[in-house]
């Protein structure tokens, strides 16, 4: 878990856009509409105290993308509007505000029920402290999160169509990522990676065979999608 207090910045930070369109673009193939209507986004975000920064937004914004920001009103509510949406983004961190996470865990009923009728969630990186298991996910799949961070992810399934559309990813792409305090101090690509993955499609991890941790992880039920990143692409403010 991140322990330093600071403002985050890429070394990749073009690699993090990139990453974050390919995600959104995860809506775009599963959403049961027409393709060429407009995409509709809604996200939650957090100003965490180890990077200093929200994120989301402004990364959407850079890649043109309109968004809902909901993050007030699931605060102050403790409900999570998706009614109309196409896409829900968690951004990094959001559970570690105590309001935020509770209202997220609240909300996954509904979230699963959503992604059952064709929504496409997209859960960025949190802290195994906050939430080591994704609970909301329907057995028999099974997602765990834990300490392990590393800084070379590799495609596993190259071939996978969000590695291809709208643009290629390559391996190089996804790896030496650097959020850092400073000279010599920071984290790597994949922080709090996934330790725990069952029944889910494993997209990328820290080999491209034989994955230990994962970082990119693909979960499907019914009509929708569920994506789960322990890459912060919205930290790159």
């Amino acid at each position: 878990m991140p322990s330093r207090t600071h403002r985050a910045w890429f070394r990749s930070a073009p690699s993090a856009l990139l990453v974050m369109g390919w995600a959104i673009a995860a809506g775009t193939m599963f959403r049961p509409v027409r393709a060429d209507a407009a995409l509709s986004v809604v996200i939650v975000e957090h100003k965490d105290p180890w990077t200093n920064t929200a994120g989301l937004g402004e990364l959407l914004a850079d890649l043109k993308q309109p968004f809902k920001n909901a993050t007030a009103a699931l605060a102050s509510t403790r409900n999570l509007d998706l009614a109309g949406a196409d896409v829900f983004i968690v951004g990094s961190f959001c559970t570690q505000n105590k309001t935020l996470g509770e209202a997220l865990t609240a909300a996954g009923p509904k979230m699963r029920d959503w992604v059952n009728s064709g929504g496409v969630v997209i859960m960025l990186t949190q802290t195994d402290q906050d939430v080591a298991e994704e609970a909301w996910v329907p057995a028999p799949a099974r997602v765990t999160r834990g300490d392990p961070d590393f800084a070379k992810a590799y495609r596993v399934q190259p071939h996978h169509p969000l590695f291809n559309t709208p643009e290629a990813i390559s391996d190089r792409q996804l790896q030496d990522w650097h959020y850092a305090a400073g000279a010599g101090r920071g984290w790597p690509t994949s922080w709090e990676s996934f330790v725990g993955f069952q029944q889910v499609a494993v997209l990328a991890g820290d080999d491209a065979g034989a994955v230990t941790h994962a970082c990119i992880l693909e979960a499907g039920w019914g009509k929708g999608r569920a994506l789960f990143l322990s890459l912060a692409p919205d930290k790159a403010r």
